[in-house]
């Protein structure tokens, strides 16, 4: 434990083994999986990963973005035979989407009158 108040800092092993695949650990990250052998639990740690994790563009975005907007069926079945890895998860890209067509909806207004969207 830290003197940090509301903050645990546990070893994700007590034995020196790595807690998600029991490979025997060297040093702080795991040789054979990569895992953490040190884990930090704070709200604020939890909040940092979950905004890393639905912000994080990276080149699965882009490729994911492409087809989503051209072939959308060629994803659904790229996911169906479990060619999952080059793509962004669903619901990263139905968050992060859902956010830019809000930001985007915001700028634009109706006429009253005439009931046309238009930018402002």
């Amino acid at each position: 434990m830290t003197n940090k108040k509301n903050v645990a800092s546990v070893p994700a092993s007590q034995d020196g083994k790595c807690s998600n695949c029991g490979a025997t650990l060297s040093a702080r990250y795991c040789a054979k999986c990569g895992q953490d052998s040190h884990v930090t639990l704070t709200v604020r740690h939890f909040m940092e990963e979950f905004v890393e994790g639905m912000t994080h563009f990276d080149s699965t975005f882009w490729r994911t973005f492409q087809p989503l907007l051209f072939k959308p069926g060629l994803l659904t079945e790229q996911f169906l035979l479990g060619k999952r890895k080059s793509y962004a998860p669903p619901l990263r890209s139905y968050l992060v989407l859902s956010v830019l067509y809000f930001l985007l909806s915001s700028f634009s207004t109706t006429l009253p009158e005439t009931g046309v969207a238009v930018m402002a």
